[in-house]
């Protein structure tokens, strides 16, 4: 079956720039210490290289505290895709 990753990928992008909130794409930088322990991981068939999530983002919560969020998108032909 076919992929749709890229379309399910440019809904999450839309639906975040809808809810107004930044992300950093592919091979855009994030910082320092994120970007070095995406290229340090394995890959996930175990290889080295670096690591590239489909979409990033920096959270911040109440009390002031960053988390990154890392998505994949992921999809099938055939299948319907919901946000």
């Amino acid at each position: 079956m076919n992929s749709i990753e890229e379309i399910v990928e440019d809904s999450i992008k839309s639906q975040l720039n809808t809810l107004k909130i930044p992300y950093y794409a592919k091979t855009q930088g994030i910082n320092t210490e994120i970007d070095e322990a995406l290229t340090k991981a394995p890959s996930k068939s175990g290889g080295d290289g670096k690591n590239y999530p489909d979409i990033k983002l920096l959270i911040k919560t109440k009390t002031l505290r960053t988390i990154p969020i890392m998505i994949e998108a992921k999809g099938l032909k055939k299948q319907t895709c919901q946000i």
